[in-house]
């Protein structure tokens, strides 16, 4: 009853149409527009692509800067972007449409639709639901399984060992974002077939003809938008994310025309050119305020997460239905819904750490809804306010300084050679003082010395650097990866 009650309510909120006159359209994009080259130029970030729906309409579809600072082409609205966390929006739209089809519901139980599915705690195991992984409520740790993928695990294997993580959040009580939850919730709604189910049920009926939620299908593209990251601001292309493990969170790569199509049926209840792609009350659903995500000082509201999607409201009380997303090695996005002005926006940008999508985004609601003339100065503070709050994403602490002026001589070098093993991390062996590890050993570094049975280790992942300290037991029965033992889990047991 309570569920119906809250439903009935965000439909109304969300149907709810604004008493204020029409904007001024014509007056508004060619400002919005300067504003945007403008902003490029001076942020650093390469290029981007921006898609506007208003009203039913595509009101502007347009592409700024360039993909690529090594080979320079222009982008287009047909320029392929990486999304990043905007892709779940899009998972969970692909759940609603299976749930409009009545065969699961959000709040059906994961082990109803994969018996294998576990976690920490047994109990927690037997009751969550869709609708828990899909808000962020699982009690998972918010990086659990990032650093597996980093590893080179994929997806089957990186699932199976959450079981081994103590959820360190209490479950339907603390919001944590973790991409491998969603991608749980998704991949079992979907039986493990998202990439294709996706394409399916959202690309194909809305002649999305350029997306895809497969990373070789957006490596193909002679169009597409390559990662940067900035330094100083001048972009420099380094990495390559190849996210297939978290395809529900992460994995889709998508362009400015084909997300007009995905504005349009959220805006439209579901319904595009006629035909009813998604059932408006599942699709409704994914809108639901589930956790408590903090508090706006500057809106003097409160924000949520629903499933898939981040609610807010703004300082005129309008509900903003959105998602941001982002790769440390290069890439932001950005997905905004104002149903109450029937308002869709999406920018993708090929740069990071950078707030320009979220910046951009708010200068055209300021612009176009409100009246205010936002100008450079406001929208890069704006971007440099964002951006510098995810600068620490960028790369692992590099803080370690030099080797110990005391420092103690190691033993032997056959004294910590062998195998180990890790339930989480999986197996490890050490040669030649060179420790192997990860997917089928793929990560391969030296030990160098740095304090009695302390080593230095820095190995190059999918991401970038790993550098951590490695600490072997008094014993040398195990050692510990300092840098990958966020929740006790990066110690290895030497096997006998």
């Amino acid at each position: 009853m309570i569920k119906n009650l809250v439903l009935t309510f965000c439909l109304l909120t969300l149907t709810f149409q604004s008493a204020q006159a029409d904007p001024d359209l014509e007056g508004t994009l060619p400002k919005w527009r300067r504003l945007i080259a403008s902003a490029v130029k001076e942020s650093g970030v390469p290029g981007c692509s921006v898609a506007v729906v208003y009203k039913g309409e595509v009101v502007m579809l347009e592409g700024f800067g360039i993909t690529n600072v090594d080979k320079p082409s222009p982008v287009t609205p047909d320029t392929v972007f990486q999304l990043a966390s905007c892709s779940k929006p899009i998972a969970t739209t692909c759940v609603a449409a299976l749930v409009g089809e009545k065969k699961l519901t959000f709040d059906t139980r994961i082990q109803g639709l994969d018996p294998d599915f576990a976690l920490y705690d047994p109990w927690v195991t037997a009751h969550i639901t869709v609708r828990d992984l899909c808000s962020h409520r699982s009690g998972l740790p918010g990086q659990a399984g990032n650093e597996l993928e980093e590893l080179g695990f994929d997806q089957a294997a990186i699932l199976r060992a959450l079981r081994y993580l103590p959820l360190e959040n209490r479950f339907r009580d603390s919001y944590s974002y973790s991409n491998f939850g969603i991608t749980a919730g998704v991949e079992a709604a979907t039986d493990g077939q998202f990439q294709q189910v996706v394409q399916d049920k959202i690309f194909t009926p809305l002649g999305m003809t350029s997306s895809s939620a497969r990373y070789e299908d957006y490596a193909r593209r002679p169009d597409r938008a390559m990662a940067h990251i900035l330094e100083k601001g001048k972009a420099y292309q380094r990495y390559e994310r190849k996210p297939d493990a978290q395809a529900p969170a992460a994995g889709v790569s998508s362009t400015a025309r084909d997300l007009t199509r995905f504005l349009l049926l959220h805006l439209g209840k579901g319904k595009v050119d006629g035909r009813q792609i998604v059932a408006a009350e599942a699709l409704q659903e994914t809108y639901l305020p589930v956790m408590r995500t903090g508090f706006n000082p500057a809106t003097f509201s409160t924000g949520f997460y629903a499933l898939g999607w981040a609610v807010a409201y703004d300082r005129h009380g309008r509900t903003e239905i959105k998602h941001s997303g982002a790769f440390s090695t290069g890439s932001r996005s950005q997905i905004v819904l104002i149903p109450e002005a029937e308002l869709g926006i999406a920018i993708l940008s090929n740069a990071f750490p950078s707030g320009l999508p979220e910046a951009l985004s708010q200068g055209l609601i300021d612009l176009l809804l409100d009246g205010s003339e936002a100008d450079l100065k406001s929208v890069m503070a704006l971007n440099d306010l964002v951006g510098n709050g995810m600068a620490g994403m960028v790369a692992e602490s590099l803080a370690l300084s030099s080797r110990p002026a005391t420092a103690r001589a190691a033993r032997p070098p056959a004294s910590y050679e062998g195998s180990y093993a890790n339930d989480y991390f999986g197996p490890a062996r050490i040669a030649g003082m060179n420790l192997e590890f990860g997917a089928n050993f793929a990560v391969s570094a030296p030990l160098q010395p740095w304090d009695g049975d302390t080593f230095f280790l820095q190995a190059d992942l999918s991401d970038g650097p790993l550098v951590t300290l490695v600490k072997f037991d008094a014993d040398l029965n195990g050692f510990t990866l300092d840098g990958l033992d966020d929740w006790d889990t990066g110690h290895f047991k030497r096997v006998k």
